[in-house]
């Protein structure tokens, strides 16, 4: 404990006395002391408590708050991969139906290709200049 000057006064009256006087006064003093002593210490414990108190968010603690961001994060993260991969099986499914058009579209194309081809035929045969009617002309041709 350190000297204050009313604690130094009340040493020095006190010293400045007969003995037996003394004595008797320096226990009331040690007394007093020790009061006074648990007095501070109270007041230095309820501070610790109120500055506890302040720093204290009414939330929590910072920790708290990480902690729970963190666990949003790592759900985040999930439902992120559950949308990748979804994502992935659409576009696998849109190249597969993407080339079976392509397909569909190539045989469409051929057909019509086919079908020019029998009309230009056709044609020729009606004009004379196609393959049945130069069969013909030779007497080759057998229906």
């Amino acid at each position: 404990m350190t000297d204050t000057p009313e604690t130094d006064g009340e040493w020095n009256r006190l010293a400045c006395q007969d003995h037996p006087e003394f004595e008797r006064n320096l226990a009331d003093f040690a007394r007093k002391m020790e009061r006074e002593r648990d007095e501070w210490k109270a007041k230095y414990i309820q501070q610790n408590k109120d500055l506890r108190c302040e720093q204290m968010d009414p939330n929590g603690t910072i920790w708290d708050y990480a902690k729970e961001l963190q666990a949003k994060l790592d759900e985040a993260r999930k439902w992120s991969a559950t949308l990748a991969d979804a994502g992935d099986e659409i576009r696998a499914q849109l190249r597969e139906e993407q080339q079976l058009h392509v397909q569909t579209l190539n045989e469409r194309d051929e057909a019509l290709g086919l079908a020019d081809r029998r009309a230009a035929l056709l044609q020729q045969d009606r004009d004379g200049y196609g393959i049945v009617s130069f069969l013909k002309k030779l007497n080759l041709w057998k229906p």
